[in-house]
C-alpha cells in the first residue's frame, strides 16, 4: 500500500511540545456533572459542513503520452484541486471526441466517496458513439495503456482505491476499467503515476478526433475540514470560576504577527516558543479549575466546558499561523529558474498549510474529548457542530499519528 504524506517532518514539532494532559473530569468521581444554566440559552447549531476530508492535488506534470503526438493541436486539461476519475469519449472505430471526468474525493468517518462528477471540455470533432470509462466509487485514475496508431483506437484507465486512515489516505492495488474504442493500432504499454501521486488532469491532442492521450499526475495532500468557526461562548461564565476564565482571555488575546525569520531553525524555534507560550496558558488553567474544583464540585461542569474551549482556541491560533519562508531558504532558491523558485515557495506554503491543520486536527481531537466529559447543553451543541465524521476520526484513535492528540505539559 502507499500513504500520502500529508504533512512534512516539521509537524512533529508541535507534538515535541507535549506532555500529558489534565481534564478537571480526571478528579472527579462517579457522580454525573450538574449542567450550567447559560445566560442566552443554547446557542445555534448552524454552522459549515465540519469533519469531512478532502483530497487536494498540486499542479499536476506529465508522465507519458501515447498515440501520434504530433498530430492536431495540444491541449492540457486539469482536474487540481480534484482528481481524474473517468474519461468519456466518443468511438467511430477509433476515438473521435475525449473529455477527461474529474470529482472531489470526501473522507469522512472511515470512508472514501468521489463526489458529483465535472466533465472538462471534449476534445475532437467528429462524432461516434459515446462512451465511458470511469473509476468506481472512491478510485481515482493512477495510469492508463490502450491502443494507437495515427490516432488513439482504445483507452483502458487503471485505477486505485482509496482508504482512509483518519487524515490520512492510502492507495491500494489498481484494477484497470474495460476498455473503451477499437481494436486498430498497435498496443502501447501502461504507463503509472509516480508513488504516491494520482491523475489530476490529462494531455490530449485533438484535431478532427483525438490523436494522443497522456495522463498528468500529481502528489495528493489532504486537507482536513476542521471545525475553526464552531462558536465561542457568549454568555455570562459562573463568577465561582474567575481565575480560570482570566487565564482563559488571556490565551483568546494572543495574536500572531507574520515574520520572516533569517534561518529555518530561527523560525522553527519561535515556533517553538508560541506553541510553549500557549501550553503555559492551557497547564495553568487546568491547574486553575482543578482547584476549584477541589472547593466545590458543583463548579465541575462550567470548568470542563472552559477547558475545552480553551483547546478549541488552540487550535484556531494554530490555524491562524503562518510561517513565512526564512531568509536562507529563499537565498538558497534565487539562482533556480523562476519556475523551479516558485514551486520551491509554494511547495514550502503547502507544507506549512498541511502542518497546522493536521496539528489543528490533534488539538480539536482533545477539545472533543473534554466537551463528551462536560456533558452540558453547549458541549452537546459544540460537538454538533463539530460533525459526527469528525467525531468519529477523533475516536479512531489508531486511525493515524496524524489524530493523536497534542498534550500540554
Amino acid at each position: 500500500m502507499t500513504r500520502l504524506r500529508p504533512f512534512s517532518t516539521i509537524v512533529l514539532l508541535l507534538s515535541a511540545c507535549a506532555g500529558e494532559p489534565v481534564p478537571v473530569t480526571e478528579t472527579a468521581g462517579t457522580e454525573p456533572p450538574q449542567e450550567p444554566q447559560h445566560a442566552g440559552g443554547e446557542e445555534s447549531q448552524d454552522g459549515p459542513p465540519f469533519g469531512l476530508t478532502f483530497l487536494r492535488t498540486d499542479t499536476p506534470g506529465l508522465i507519458e503520452i501515447a498515440g501520434n503526438v504530433e498530430g492536431g493541436e495540444e491541449f492540457a486539461d486539469d482536474c487540481s484541486p480534484n482528481v481524474m476519475v473517468g474519461v468519456d469519449v466518443q468511438v467511430s472505430g477509433f476515438l473521435q471526441r475525449a473529455a477527461i471526468v474529474c470529482a472531489e474525493v470526501q473522507m469522512a468517518g472511515g470512508v472514501v466517496t468521489t463526489g458529483s462528477v465535472e466533465r472538462r471540455p471534449e476534445r475532437g470533432r467528429r462524432e461516434g458513439t459515446a462512451a465511458s470509462a470511469r473509476c468506481p466509487d472512491g478510485h481515482v485514475v493512477v495510469g492508463f495503456e490502450g491502443r494507437a496508431g495515427l490516432a488513439i483506437d482504445q483507452l483502458v484507465l487503471h485505477c486505485a482505491p482509496l482508504t482512509a486512515v483518519g487524515s490520512l489516505a492510502e492507495l491500494g492495488a489498481p484494477v484497470a476499467t474495460p476498455p473503451v474504442g477499437g481494436e486498430g493500432g498497435e498496443a502501447f504499454a501502461p504507463a503509472l503515476c509516480p508513488e504516491g501521486e494520482v491523475g489530476a488532469g490529462a494531455t490530449l491532442r485533438a484535431g478532427d478526433s483525438l490523436d494522443a492521450f497522456g495522463l498528468r499526475c500529481a502528489p495528493m495532500m489532504v486537507r482536513v475540514v476542521l471545525p475553526e468557526d464552531a462558536q465561542e461562548y457568549a454568555g455570562e461564565r459562573s463568577a465561582r470560576i474567575a481565575d480560570a476564565v482570566a487565564h482563559y482571555d488571556t490565551l483568546r488575546a494572543v495574536r500572531y504577527e507574520q515574520v520572516q525569520d533569517p534561518t529555518m531553525d530561527q523560525a522553527l524555534e519561535r515556533l517553538r516558543e508560541r506553541v510553549d507560550a500557549i501550553a503555559d496558558h492551557i497547564v495553568a488553567l487546568d491547574a486553575s479549575c482543578r482547584a476549584i474544583v477541589e472547593r466545590d464540585r458543583a463548579d465541575l461542569a462550567d470548568c470542563t466546558e472552559l477547558q475545552a474551549d480553551a483547546r478549541a482556541v488552540f487550535a484556531r491560533l494554530i490555524l491562524q499561523y503562518r510561517m513565512e519562508p526564512p531568509a536562507d531558504f529563499m537565498a538558497e532558491v534565487a539562482s533556480h529558474p523562476r519556475q523551479e523558485r516558485e514551486a520551491a515557495v509554494a511547495n514550502f506554503e503547502r507544507e506549512m498549510r498541511a502542518m497546522t491543520w493536521t496539528q489543528a486536527s490533534r488539538v480539536f481531537c482533545d477539545s472533543i474529548a473534554i466537551y463528551e466529559a462536560a456533558d452540558t447543553p453547549r458541549a452537546r451543541a459544540q460537538l454538533t457542530r463539530y460533525g459526527e465524521a469528525f467525531v468519529t476520526q477523533c475516536r479512531a484513535q489508531d486511525a493515524a499519528e496524524a489524530l493523536e492528540p497534542v498534550r500540554t505539559h
